[in-house]
This record gives C-alpha cells, sequence and structure tokens, in this order.
C-alpha cells in the first residue's frame, strides 16, 4: 500500500467519531443476535441505522448489498484519516473485525502510515464519492477524492480507492483482505475490460 502518501485532517478526526457509533451499534446487534438465536434456521436481521440510505439485512453468514457497502464506507473513513494521535483508537475499533491473517500486516501498515505523516508534516483527507459492493467476489470497493498537502505546498488532489474482502461469520462482518490504490475500483469487470483490451493490443 502506499501509506506514504497519507497524512491527516481535523477533518478525519470528525469523521471517525461520526462512524465510531455506526460500528458499535452493528457490533452490540452482532453480539446480541449471536447470543440469542439458536435452532439451524439461519434467522434474518433487519437493521435500519441512519447511516444507511435503506434497510440492510444480516444473517449468519451473509449480508445485504447496503449492509456491506456500509461497512467498507466505514472502513475507508477510518484508514483514509489517519493521524498519529488517532491511530491507536482506529486500531482498537478495528481489532475486531479483522480476521488474523490480516491483522498482523494491516496494524503494521497503518502504524507506517502514522509515523509517515508526522515525520514528513503532511496533511490529508479523504472524499468519498462512490461505494460498490461485488457479490461474487464479497469485495467492497470505496472510490474519492484523496487530498494531500505538506508543508506550504499547493495541496495536491488524486482519485484513490480503498478495496476490502468482507466476509459474514455468526452474524458478524470479517475483513479478509485489504488494499488501496491511486485510480478507480479494479472490479472483475473492470479487469476483464483491461485484460481484453491488452490482448487486442497485443495482436496488432
Amino acid at each position: 500500500m502506499e501509506w506514504k502518501k497519507y497524512a491527516a485532517s481535523l477533518d478525519g478526526a470528525i469523521v471517525v467519531n461520526k462512524y465510531s457509533s455506526f460500528l458499535n451499534l452493528i457490533l452490540a446487534c452482532s453480539l446480541l443476535v449471536t447470543l440469542f438465536i439458536s435452532g439451524n434456521k439461519e434467522e434474518k436481521i433487519i437493521l435500519q441505522p441512519q447511516t444507511l440510505g435503506s434497510d440492510a439485512w444480516v444473517t449468519q453468514s451473509k449480508g445485504s448489498q447496503s449492509y456491506m457497502e456500509s461497512w467498507g464506507l466505514y472502513l475507508a473513513q477510518l484508514q483514509g484519516n489517519i493521524t498519529p494521535k488517532n491511530i491507536d483508537f482506529i486500531i482498537e475499533r478495528l481489532k475486531p473485525i479483522m480476521s488474523p491473517k490480516v491483522y498482523v500486516d494491516m496494524v503494521d501498515e497503518m502504524n507506517i502510515q502514522a509515523k509517515n505523516i508526522k515525520d514528513d508534516r503532511v496533511t490529508i483527507r479523504f472524499e468519498p464519492e462512490s461505494v460498490f459492493y461485488e457479490s461474487e467476489t464479497n469485495r467492497v470497493f470505496v472510490t474519492g477524492q484523496m487530498f494531500q498537502k505538506s508543508g506550504n505546498a499547493t495541496e495536491v488532489k488524486s482519485i484513490r480507492t480503498f478495496e476490502y474482502e468482507i466476509r459474514i461469520r455468526n452474524y458478524a462482518p470479517q475483513i479478509n483482505f485489504t488494499t488501496n490504490y491511486v485510480g478507480n475500483a479494479k472490479t472483475v469487470s473492470e479487469l476483464a475490460k483491461d485484460d481484453a483490451k491488452t490482448k487486442k493490443e497485443s495482436e496488432q
């Protein structure tokens, strides 16, 4: 990941506080569901948090499009606005939903990002513009504008995408994969288009 280009602003701290209540609500619902639902039937839980544009639902192993997209948006807001001051807070919020196979790498990368922000005296803010859930891969893509400024230099704007593979286990989300990159979302359809274009060019 290109963490070195990140930094943080007051806007990032505000975003963290705004979305942390949503995370706490979902985790609380997941805990209650796990404790009280029994039997072989896979119950569907309907959620109506204010942060969602439409009703969401979650079962023991699946989540609706709006549910998955809301989690992806929340995660991108957190990771896109990391600062040396809020890094510990963010790690604690993400720790319960990170799978063991990505936890160490993800925490290390966020700590490196926070150190680079401090050492390079860079400020950034991430403004999401679109979110898309790809059901065939269980991945959520959040694309938006990343604004970066170092010292008195002019602020630089770029398109950045945060990508997450989110699985539902016992009614709770689990991050199995995460990355971010400059440019638009690399969905299955977009990658297929790129492959077809490359193949066509090589045949000419």
